[in-house]
């Protein structure tokens, strides 16, 4: 018998694409002329909570250049001494350059829509839940299950994209961060073709 009750997946799933959607029409509606650069959902599974994110390309773009230049000082000061070979790859890991704005908290619009789902508290509250599998895998396919239907149902081409133009989510847990689930708008090429 189980100790706890499991969620509703598929409420949640039509939940969360019917806020998102909504979402989507506020903010083209509001920001017409923000050219969008990410789209995401910053998922805190363990209280419920699902906040609504929009980027913007200029707002991306200057993170992403402050963050190089603060990651190249740091690999300078780490890889340049005398025994900097010794933990050379660890700073390489940990410090990545990276094109685009990775943390949703520094999005221009880092909490657009919020909506609270008690049930996942209930559930991952759960001193019973078992930790293998990973009942995290839950939410990803969620969450991968969602993003599918906004991208099949068009949703996204309401906003001004940029080319390719980001969809994803984060999660509260280090190794997995902000996960990009899906490029749209690729831009048009000449070369080889997939």
């Amino acid at each position: 018998m189980d100790m706890f009750k499991m969620p509703n997946w598929d409420a949640t799933e039509a939940l969360l694409i019917e806020e998102a959607s909504r979402a989507i029409e506020h903010f083209s509606a509001r920001n017409a002329t923000d050219l969008c650069s990410f789209f995401a959902f910053s998922v805190d599974y363990f209280f419920g909570d699902v906040v609504i994110c929009f980027d913007t390309i200029d707002n991306s773009l200057l993170y992403a250049k402050r963050q190089e230049i603060q990651t190249l000082k740091a690999r300078d000061a780490a890889l340049c001494g005398e025994r900097g070979w010794e933990n050379a790859i660890y700073y390489i890991q940990r410090d990545r350059l990276c094109s685009y704005n990775p943390h949703t908290a520094d999005f221009k619009y880092p909490d657009f829509a919020r909506l609270h789902i008690s049930d996942w508290e209930e559930y991952f509250g759960n001193d019973q839940l078992p930790e293998r599998p990973d009942p995290l895998g839950h939410v990803i396919v969620l969450m991968h299950k969602a993003i599918s239907k906004l991208v099949a149902t068009r949703a996204f081409d309401r906003l001004k994209m940029v080319s390719p133009f980001r969809v994803g989510v984060e999660f509260p847990r280090d190794e997995l961060g902000l996960v990009v689930m899906k490029l749209l708008n690729w831009p048009l090429h000449q070369g080889p073709r997939v």
